[in-house]
């Protein structure tokens, strides 16, 4: 907005005839310079960020705020454009007493914005026309629309590199609403490499306009301008398709902290890949922060690698179809540090992956890109299995699983108040029996312990009442394990303006380096395990009844 100020300034989209237009660039000026957040346009407020700069009548000028409000912009300039087809072929359909076309025409003017004088004499005009063969066909709004973008697109991929990616969103949105559309398919011919890296054949045959579509999908949805396409000569592509299959695509991301290789034979969901990407980043931009600290250990520049499957059957193949992986929809594996996935075939298969994608990257980023220790500071690790405090490891993967994670804006907050921990806790320890994991048991259990108890007891353990609106709700004593330590993550980090925070990480430091000492409870927070209890069940309780921290 600051380097492209125009002329003419449409204050919305959409307000067809009523559309207010200010000529005086200075007036937009003083809101930017003053920091102000809304124009007053016409007795109305409208926020920056909503506002559209106009070139002419004819188009949107080079800025806009967002692909959405392109979109918008573009619809106004196709209901106007509609109108002004409708009026040029209305008269020429009733001429030719093509009455069934003509009534096509009004219905569409009548929705472009045709005022209602000219609508009741045009509808005069059909009551007295004659039925004739010959009827011009009504006007395509898909068309129309379609050329539009591809206007916008056209000027946006001529822009610069910095407006390319909204060009690249704009030339796909004209392909979606026009598959045939010629300018659109020739734009994107020049601009597609010769011969992508994803989608080059179909059932082994060649086919370039695909493999086109397929490189458009992965710039809009994968990479977004954001990550790069991981080479066939990659280290991580290789050790991939010499360990998995040989049809692999891929993308990386080097921003620090955010480290990640994605890798899976996937060519055109690009919507759900681009999505796990995303999530992927933000989970590790929300980790980086969590544990900043101004004397970072770690040295290394490994990457988290991530492989998604195309089914459940692939990914239970890989991992050997072991206890662990068919409980869920993926799995970080420490034996060689690969986090798997796969993507369900159910309604809900959004939230649930992005629940687990977060819930196991947590896993895989504390354990290889966590600042606070190094990797030589594992000399132990065949003996963490035994170390007591396995709670906090299921526990804060939980904790940061529940946080909320905007993956087009890369905002977060880990309060959550619908935490389903919290909820959990709340509502069963309002209950009479009360049927919990004992406190004193909950944090002294090693991994091995642990794992123990849930595998060998899969049944229901406690029900809950109500639980954030659910009636009745099971808990196995597995499910109930992650959800009390959990429970104990959110009170330890937000309890007493975060009083507990530094203390939690500490002993997670304790935990996953294997400092056995580190790992008491009662030393390392200075409350009994049966009072923190205690207090988690009061915070939980604290929570569901509308208790917000002050700040993050």
């Amino acid at each position: 907005m600051n380097r492209v100020l125009v002329t003419l300034l449409l204050a919305t989209a959409l307000a067809g005839a009523d559309t207010v237009v200010l000529r005086d660039r200075t007036i937009l000026e003083g809101a930017v310079t003053k920091g102000e957040k809304a124009l007053a346009v016409a007795g109305r407020t409208v926020p920056l960020d909503e506002v559209l700069l106009w070139e002419n009548d004819a188009g949107l000028a080079q800025f806009s705020p967002s692909f959405e409000a392109q979109m918008d912009a573009c619809r106004a300039l196709a209901i106007r454009d509609r109108l002004a087809e409708c009026r040029k072929r209305f008269p020429e359909a009733v001429a030719a007493g093509a009455v069934d076309a003509a009534r096509a025409m009004l219905e569409l003017a009548a929705i472009s914005g045709l005022p209602a004088k000219e609508g009741a004499d045009w509808d005069a005009q059909l009551l007295k026309a004659e039925r004739k063969e010959g009827a011009s066909g009504a006007a395509d709004p898909a068309r129309i629309f379609a050329d539009i973008v591809y206007r916008r697109a056209k000027a946006e991929l001529g822009a610069g590199e910095e407006r390319q990616y909204r060009g690249w969103q704009l030339l796909r949105a004209t392909l979606q609403l026009d598959g045939t559309h010629k300018d659109a398919l020739g734009t994107l011919a020049e601009i597609a490499p010769e011969r992508p890296l994803i989608g080059q054949s179909k059932e082994g045959k060649p086919d370039p306009a695909r493999a086109r579509r397929l490189w458009l999908d992965w710039q809009v949805d994968v990479l977004r301008g954001e990550v790069r396409p991981l080479g066939r000569r990659a280290p991580d592509m290789e050790r991939a398709r010499n360990v998995w299959r040989r049809d692999l695509n891929g993308v990386e991301t080097r921003e620090e902290g955010a480290e990640i290789v994605f890798v899976t034979p996937i060519e055109d969901r690009t919507e759900i890949l681009g999505k796990c990407v995303r999530y992927a980043k933000i989970t590790c931009r929300a980790l980086a922060k969590v544990f900043a600290t101004d004397q970072p250990k770690r040295d290394d520049n490994e990457p988290l690698v991530i492989y998604f499957f195309e089914s459940r059957d692939e990914y239970m193949k890989e991992l050997g179809g072991s206890p662990m992986a068919q409980m869920s929809l993926g799995l970080y594996a420490r034996s060689d540090n690969i986090s798997r996935f796969f993507w369900p075939s159910t309604p809900d298969a959004t939230r649930e992956v992005r629940r687990v994608f977060v819930h196991e990257l947590t896993h895989h980023w504390i354990e290889r890109r966590n600042p606070r220790w190094h990797a030589s500071d594992f000399s132990a690790t065949e003996t963490r299995h035994e170390v007591p405090g396995y709670w906090v490891v299921e526990g804060f993967a939980t904790f940061i699983e529940e946080g909320r994670y905007d993956i087009d804006t890369y905002k977060w907050s880990l309060f959550s108040p619908h935490a389903g921990s919290l909820g959990a806790v709340a509502a069963l320890s309002r209950e009479k029996e009360r049927a919990m994991i004992d406190w004193d048991k909950l944090f002294v259990l090693s991994q091995a312990e642990a794992q123990g108890e849930w595998i060998k007891k899969p049944g229901v353990f406690a029900t809950a009442k109500k639980t954030w609106g659910i009636t009745p709700q099971p808990f196995s004593e597995g499910r109930l394990y992650y959800e009390q330590a959990a429970a104990a993550c959110h009170y330890l980090y937000w309890a007493d303006d975060g009083k507990y925070r530094a203390q939690l990480l500490d002993y997670m430091t304790a935990h996953y380096t294997a400092k056995r000492e580190g790992t008491s409870v009662e030393k390392a927070f200075g409350i009994t395990p049966r009072e923190l209890g205690t207090r988690i069940e009061e915070f939980a309780r604290k929570v569901v009844d509308g208790w917000r921290p002050p700040k993050e």
